[in-house]
């Protein structure tokens, strides 16, 4: 038996947090979710600070085994570090990883009075279902596409006003097609013009703390104006044919 809300609460105890305190348990996209919750809560104005995330610790029997039987982790084992191959007509499925990572939200007003430096700023996001299946990607990206079209409308922005896109990417063909389709839904003919990439090849598939590694890397692309390469990719796969910044990292605006 796993208490979800464990690692919220000995958090919140060890540094005395009190206020709004939620626990997300949505696969791969529960630290992007809980982000979105904060986003929320400081913009509702029952909270000035948020600390929003997700960690994961899944290597052990029970995942492994049925991850197993799903059969959508890679069995190339000669070359660990070359097994997460998004994008890659020759990937042989995902690597599972494990860790953390969390984000300190604030108002602009509760971050300037405090002399912070700020990274970057939320300004909107989505939210759907694909109501398709329980691991499994639907590979039309109909619902990414539409949870990035929310939160470009939320944010009052438009295609040509997205410069990178930090992807899912995790060495799976349907979830690499959604992702693929998806941003083409959403951006039109932008989407062959910005650079996508993944990290995954390098962090794995940690499930919950996954979007919490995705904003963070997109700080820090903010942040050095450098864009981290998609590793592993020689091959790309014909249908997956955006700019995915194979190998090596980019500077970028």
């Amino acid at each position: 038996e796993i208490q979800t809300h464990a690692a919220t609460s000995h958090v919140a105890i060890e540094l005395k947090l009190k206020g709004p305190s939620l626990s997300n348990s949505t696969g791969c996209a529960t630290a992007l979710v809980t982000i979105g919750q904060a986003f929320d809560t400081i913009r509702s104005g029952q909270a000035e600070v948020m600390i929003a995330g997700g960690a994961e610790a899944c290597i052990s029997e029970f995942p492994m085994s049925l991850l197993c039987k799903l059969r959508v982790l890679t069995t190339e084992n000669f070359e660990p570090e070359r097994a997460c191959r998004p994008y890659d007509k020759t990937r042989g499925g995902l690597v599972l990883g494990e860790g953390g990572g969390a984000l300190v939200m604030e108002s602009a007003e509760h971050a300037l009075r405090r002399g912070a430096r700020i990274y970057g700023e939320v300004m909107g996001y989505g939210v759907t279902c694909e109501a398709f299946h329980l691991v499994a990607a639907q590979p039309t990206g109909d619902e990414l596409g539409r949870a990035i079209c929310s939160a470009m409308a939320m944010a009052h922005v438009g295609p040509s006003e997205i410069d990178y896109f930090c992807s899912h990417g995790i060495g799976n063909e349907q979830y690499d097609l959604a992702d693929t389709r998806g941003i083409k839904i959403a951006l039109g003919d932008h989407a062959y013009r910005i650079p996508v990439s993944s990290i995954k090849p390098i962090t794995g598939q940690p499930f919950a703390a996954a979007g919490a590694m995705q904003a963070i890397s997109a700080c820090m692309t903010l942040a050095t104006e450098t864009i981290p390469p998609t590793m592993n990719l020689l091959i790309p796969d014909e249908n997956c044919d955006l700019d995915y910044v194979p190998g090596k990292c980019r500077r970028g605006r």
